[in-house]
């Protein structure tokens, strides 16, 4: 009897336990697909983790409205800026290995710079307070046509936006000299580094570099509300195609975008 009481009690709390997890999944989805609504997402993967394992995957939505293809676990997403956190931690592991500190000026790595960008600090690179001028224009273009060379000289020209940490401005040529520090120190490109030191250790397995002139397997269409109309940036309610173009000296500073698999 005492046996035969066990079993049901377990079964009682196994059948509680499913309902309750199912609960939480019917929930997560009715508020994933709500907020998709809501926000115009157009398809998305989500993965909850409890206690470092999977709680709950699913994918939701399109990954490409033209052609009706539904988003699946094996979809590829870009991350665009999200790569700023990659450099971050390239530049950490950089001082672990003893090779630079976040508080050093960057004219100790970087000698070709105008003077009042000398005592610009690693930190402020990372952080976006280094008062810097921006090397895109204002649709996000690239300066110089793309051309390292002519980039690098068109952007030492234009004059600081604000003194160093000041304030915070999101900035793109921080992040480029950042990279090339990364490319100097580690005496390999710093896509490559962080290919070897991130993903590898990581198994990040399909994370690579790219952008929309690629060609990747399983790759899911970017789509956005915002549009530049005239060198403003909008929120016109509509998506449309949107488009990253990568250029070899800045890889994922700006335009290079990581696609990660989930």
């Amino acid at each position: 009897m005492k046996t035969s009481l066990k079993s049901f009690l377990v079964i009682i709390v196994l059948l509680i336990q499913n309902y309750t997890a199912q609960k939480r999944s019917d929930s997560i989805d009715a508020f994933i697909t709500h907020k998709m609504k809501e926000l115009k997402i157009p398809g998305l993967q989500l993965a909850v983790i409890r206690n470092e394992k999977i709680d709950h995957l699913s994918h939701y939505g399109l990954a490409n409205i033209e052609h009706g293809i539904a988003t699946k676990n094996n979809t590829v997403f870009s991350i665009n800026s999200m790569t700023k956190a990659f450099v971050g931690v390239a530049v950490m592991q950089l001082q672990e290995q003893g090779k630079l500190k976040t508080n050093d000026p960057i004219s100790k790595y970087i000698t070709d710079i105008p003077e009042n960008w000398k005592k610009i600090t690693i930190r402020q690179l990372l952080s976006n307070t280094s008062g810097l001028p921006n090397n895109i224009d204002e649709k996000e273009q690239v300066l110089g046509e793309g051309i390292e060379s002519k980039n690098w000289e068109i952007v030492k020209t234009l004059p600081m936006e604000f003194s160093p940490g000041e304030k915070f401005s999101y900035n793109q040529t921080g992040y480029f000299i950042l990279g090339k520090i990364i490319t100097q120190l580690s005496g390999v490109h710093f896509t490559k580094f962080i290919e070897d030191n991130q993903f590898k250790p990581s198994k990040l397995l399909v994370t690579q570099f790219g952008d929309s002139n690629d060609i990747i397997e399983n790759s899911a269409g970017a789509y956005s509300t915002i549009i530049n109309n005239d060198g403003h940036w909008i929120n016109d309610g509509k998506l449309h195609n949107a488009y990253a173009t990568s250029h070899s000296f800045s890889g994922q500073l700006q335009e290079f975008c990581l696609q990660q698999k989930t």
